[in-house]
Order: structure tokens, then C-alpha cells, then sequence
């Protein structure tokens, strides 16, 4: 976010003379910090500066108050409705996303001075799309079109100048910059979640290792107590049949006796 944040703030080689938010709101009637937008959140209390170029030159800029409270339709109104930019673009709901259009095909326009993070809340010239780690991926139009990422800046008359890299270095200087609330740059914060993943893997083996002796000592006790020995039930059957067959020659040698006294009395 932070990054996307710093990003909206610039301009590139080109201008938009068309663009549409990455991210969708769940009903364009209600609050933006309450309509679903994955950043929705964090806009607060600001302005959002818009310029516009016709054939490569500055022709108008103006000034768009934020409120968190204000819904896509009311933003797209304010756009609308502006008194310089109505004349030149054209604000819509598209997809439930914010679209913005240049009314004609010679000019082009560019976001600065967002201090209510509604660009970064919408997916307005952010460099980044998703808001997850498996959607997480390069926005599309930077993607097709480089000349579109943001290293320059406006300055405060609405121009540009071919080479600016304002705007790069600023984002050159997030890498020792202090982001999120534990105030961790982007590199301590990649060290702290690789130590932390080693420790955890670590630990998480060391609980297999414990778990797999805890569920051998508990099946020897059970074999101890209800297990079967192959050996020893065989030992027993070999018992078992040697008994049948002394008992059948018993019965056999009973039945001999019996049939030879048998014979005497005769």
C-alpha cells in the first residue's frame, strides 16, 4: 500500500487518457470507507489534485475534496460537477470502479497531491493490484504500456518535465523508510518474516520428531496389553493340535479295547 500510495502521487512519460480502478466498491451508494474496497479504510479527510495536458502541454488542473464519507456516486458527481475538470474528463461507475475519460481524444491527464489516499484506495495509477499474497501482482497497464509508470511529478502550475524522477527517488527512498505500525523498513520487515518462517519450520519439525516417539510409546503400550504375537499364537495352535490329536488316538485306542472285549465274549 505504501508503495501504491507514493506511486499514484506521479506522472510518467504518458498520460492517461482513459483509466479505471483495479478495485471494486460492493454498492456505489455508500461510503467509500464502508464499500468493500480493500484499502476502503484508510481514505481520510483531503484533496485529490487532477491536470489535465492537451498535445503534450498543461491546460487545466483542479482541486477535488475527499471526504470518507462520500460514496463512488458522490465522487463521480464531484468530478462531474468541478468547475474546470467537468470540461475536460468525465467520471463514471464502470464494473462498480471508478472510470475516468478524457472528453477529447488530445487530451491526456494525470493524478498528484493525493493526501486522502483515494487513489490508492480505488486502483487509480497504482503499481500494484491485490490486496492478498495470491493476488498480489504488477498492475496490467504498467505491464503493457512502462511509459505509464509514475517516476516524475506535477509541479504546482500542473506541468511536467520529460525526465523527472521525482517521483522515483521517492519511491527509491521507501526501501529505508519506516512502513506500518511496527515502524520496520522493507528490509527488516523481509529479515523479521524469513527468521520468524526458519524458527516456525524449525519448531514444527521438532513437534513431528516429538509427536511421532509419543504415538510409538503409545501403540507398544497397547501392544503390550491387547497385541498379538504371531509367535506365540502359533506356539499355541501347534499346542492345540497336538492336544486334538492325542485325544482322537485316545478315543481311537478306547474304541480297539472296547471292540477286543467285545470279541472275548463271544
Amino acid at each position: 500500500m505504501v508503495v501504491n500510495s507514493q506511486h499514484s502521487q506521479g506522472v510518467g512519460l504518458e498520460l492517461f487518457s482513459q483509466t479505471k480502478g483495479t478495485y471494486q466498491v460492493n454498492d456505489p451508494t455508500v461510503p467509500l470507507a464502508t464499500a468493500g474496497l480493500p484499502f476502503g479504510d484508510q481514505i481520510v479527510n483531503g484533496s485529490l489534485q487532477i491536470s489535465v495536458d492537451r498535445d503534450g502541454a498543461s491546460l487545466a488542473s483542479g482541486t477535488i475534496a475527499i471526504d470518507p464519507s462520500l460514496s463512488l456516486n458522490d465522487l463521480v458527481l464531484s468530478i462531474n460537477s468541478h468547475p474546470i475538470l467537468g470540461g475536460y474528463l468525465t467520471a463514471s461507475v464502470v464494473d462498480n470502479s471508478l472510470n475516468l475519460i478524457a472528453n477529447s481524444p488530445s487530451d491526456t491527464f494525470g493524478f498528484a497531491g493525493d493526501d486522502s489516499l483515494i487513489l490508492t484506495a480505488l486502483g487509480l495509477n497504482t503499481f500494484f493490484t491485490g490486496d492478498k499474497a495470491y493476488t498480489f501482482s504488477v498492475n496490467a497497464w504498467v505491464l503493457n504500456n512502462p511509459e505509464l509508470v509514475a517516476a516524475g511529478q506535477f509541479d504546482a502550475t500542473g506541468a511536467h518535465a520529460v525526465g523527472d524522477n521525482r517521483n522515483a527517488l521517492a519511491l527509491a527512498e521507501l526501501e529505508e523508510a519506516p512502513v506500518g505500525p511496527d515502524g520496520l523498513t522493507f528490509g527488516e520487515a523481509y529479515q523479521r518474516l524469513v527468521t520468524n518462517l526458519g524458527l516456525e519450520a524449525e519448531e514444527a519439525a521438532t513437534q513431528e520428531t516429538f509427536f511421532q516417539g509419543l504415538v510409538e510409546q503409545f501403540t507398544n503400550m497397547r501392544d503390550a496389553v491387547s497385541g498379538v504375537s504371531l509367535d506365540e499364537e502359533l506356539t499355541n495352535l501347534v499346542k492345540f493340535q497336538r492336544a486334538y490329536q492325542a485325544a482322537a488316538r485316545l478315543v481311537s485306542v478306547a474304541d480297539e479295547l472296547y471292540q477286543t472285549l467285545l470279541a472275548l465274549k463271544k
